[in-house]
């Protein structure tokens, strides 16, 4: 979450690289190595006029698991970093993100899914001043999901997901976050090329340190989920959902309503080499939604600023990805999000505003080798807001160019 781009698309390319070597090796182990250099225009994501470019330097070492067990399989991933900024060396540190996942089933055509994931990394964003201290955001997660009926018309699921984030620096404290979310609901399956799903969702948690005067912020949530998916050719896939919520707050009174949310997403690949995925959602940023989404989706990589201040957000994401040889491909990205502000946390106040933010990105991946893999980043970001005058956002813009290389041993 909240992290520049060429970390966390090195971490994707990793992730992928080792999945399609596990499977052409009977080794269930990988280890690699990887370096990423950026260099960005506004490391701090600062407001115009405070703008520092910068450096970076993330060196990585990665180990993944994936080994069958029976009827169960076992994946765990551990991804150690070193991060150093030529400039702004106060944010210096060692992100990692470690997890493990059992997929597991019985001969009763029950199974699931029972795992977590805890991390840190640096945030980066929210920098309103040009004095930028270190914050590092620590974030875990613990999940269990059960479904019945894998293999008929109709499957019932239930899970269960507990959420924790904390960011080091006492400003941010506000942001701090505990969070957990039960669910349960139905899939239909009419056939192979039509299926639909209704789900029912509550979400509990807290803002422990949302005003020094205030106390906590306890908040609910309680969703009614109705999605679907169609695969309208053999290039062509729909996937929906809608979202019916109601929200409640102990502090934030105005963050406590009736709200709809949804999304939905093309795929359509019109050549084996051409690919294009279009997708509009629009979202709160409270709520069990965001544990529907899957943590390992390359969409995740372009995700720009987003914090508790907004009250909704509206986004429209483009993307496109040339498979030119076997060794060479090109991935292009577009997004804009729109977000609905209301007045910080920390105050109380009902000022309300929006900003909008446009992200460009063009990358390239060159893989010589099944063991090597190279590629190039070119991005560039920009915020404008119609709620600087009051506090609640500022515009800024950032330009990356980054370049990684990585090599596995399995």
């Amino acid at each position: 979450m909240n992290t520049s781009f060429a970390p966390r698309a090195l971490a994707l390319a990793a992730a992928a690289a080792c999945a399609g070597a596990v499977q052409a090796e009977t080794s269930p182990y990988a280890v690699g190595v990887a370096q990423t250099l950026s260099q960005e225009s506004n490391v701090g994501r600062a407001r115009d006029g405070l703008a520092q470019d910068d450096t970076v330097s993330t060196t990585g070492l990665n180990f993944l698991l994936d080994q069958p067990m029976g009827r169960q399989r076992l994946r765990a991933k551990a991804e150690l970093g070193v991060e150093r900024f030529s400039e702004t060396s106060a944010w210096n540190n060692k992100p990692y993100q470690l997890g493990a996942e059992l997929n597991w089933s019985t001969v009763n055509r029950w199974g699931g899914e029972l795992g977590f994931d805890t991390g840190r990394e640096l945030y980066r964003y929210d920098q309103n001043t040009a004095d930028l201290a270190l914050n590092e955001q620590r974030s875990t997660r613990a999940w269990l999901r059960a479904r019945v009926g894998v293999i008929t018309t109709w499957t019932f699921e239930v899970g269960l997901t507990a959420y924790e984030r904390d960011l080091s620096l006492a400003s941010f404290d506000r942001l701090d976050q505990k969070q957990w979310a039960g669910e349960a609901g139905l899939r239909y399956r009419y056939n192979a090329d039509l299926g639909g799903r209704l789900m029912l969702r509550h979400a509990s948690g807290e803002y422990p340190h949302f005003s020094p005067l205030l106390g906590a912020d306890e908040f609910r949530r309680n969703d009614l989920e109705l999605s679907a998916d169609w695969r309208l050719s053999g290039a062509s896939a729909l996937d929906a959902r809608i979202t019916w919520a109601t929200e409640s707050h102990t502090q934030q009174d105005s963050r406590s309503r009736d709200l709809w949310a949804g999304s939905i997403r093309w795929r359509w690949a019109p050549t084996g080499k051409l690919a294009f995925t279009t997708s509009l959602q629009r979202d709160s940023d409270v709520g069990a939604s965001r544990f529907g989404t899957d943590p390992t989706d390359a969409g995740s990589a372009i995700t720009t600023d987003e914090t508790t201040d907004a009250r909704l957000s509206t986004t429209l994401a483009l993307a496109a990805k040339w498979t030119a040889t076997a060794k060479i491909t090109v991935d292009a990205s577009a997004r804009h999000a729109r977000r609905d502000l209301e007045s910080d946390t920390a105050t109380g106040l009902s000022q309300r505003g929006n900003d909008d933010t446009t992200t460009l990105s063009l990358g390239a991946r060159y893989s010589p080798a099944r063991a090597i893999d190279l590629g190039c980043l070119v991005s560039r970001e920009r915020r404008n807001t119609s709620a600087a005058s009051l506090g609640l956002s500022y515009p800024y813009g950032n330009t990356l160019v980054s370049c990684f290389g990585q090599f596995w041993l399995r």
